[in-house]
């Protein structure tokens, strides 16, 4: 039995102000979210941690590198937790992206008659970002020898992450909320946020 404890970053300065950061790298944490960091911390005290991996964007890295404070396992990095590419909606209010891209809001907040070909203008499909996100989780598991696993990246990676192993939510995670996935004999469970 192997365990994948994900978690999405803490609130960063660009989520103060509703503004889409998809492959945007710069937004560190606000004090809040560094905070959130440490909640999360305590969330997975009972873990028994034996590896972290983050996205490199600056906000999961950071949420990262202080939850892992109180580990002390080896935290890689790996690009394949990064953000949806959201293209032309990177940078844009929800107010502005909702006007301009409706139906891609609408992927980003419901689980049910999502077209996962659709895809943000210049950036990623859902259907693209479904598999990168459901392949990494996979080998997570199949390929590693890590009985439990710490996962640290983003919203929409997360939230698409569980619709490939089949497990849908309207909402992507909250800032600094943490799941917990297991894999045993070839099966998935859910089970829940911690």
């Amino acid at each position: 039995m192997k365990h994948i404890y994900f978690f999405r970053h803490g609130e960063s300065t660009l989520n103060v102000k509703n503004v889409l950061q998809g492959h945007i790298h710069k937004p560190p944490l606000t004090e809040k979210g560094r905070e959130q960091a440490k909640v999360i911390a305590q969330k997975l005290k009972n873990a028994q941690l034996e590896i972290m991996y983050t996205s490199p964007q600056t906000r999961a890295r950071q949420t990262a590198e202080i939850v892992n404070t109180f580990f002390r396992v080896p935290l890689l990095r790996d690009n394949k937790l990064k953000e949806m590419n959201l293209g032309d909606l990177d940078g844009l209010t929800m107010a502005e992206a909702t006007e301009k891209y409706p139906e891609i809001i609408h992927a980003f907040l419901n689980s049910e008659n999502i077209d996962l070909s659709l895809r943000c203008p210049n950036g990623e499909s859902f259907e693209e970002l479904t598999k990168r996100a459901k392949t990494l989780f996979e080998e997570f598991v199949e390929i590693s020898t890590f009985q439990s696993v710490a996962v640290s990246s983003h919203g929409m990676f997360l939230k698409y992450a569980l619709y490939g192993l089949g497990f849908k939510m309207d909402m992507p995670p909250s800032n600094a909320q943490v799941g917990h996935l297991v894999y045993n004999d070839g099966e998935w469970t859910f089970l829940g946020f911690i």
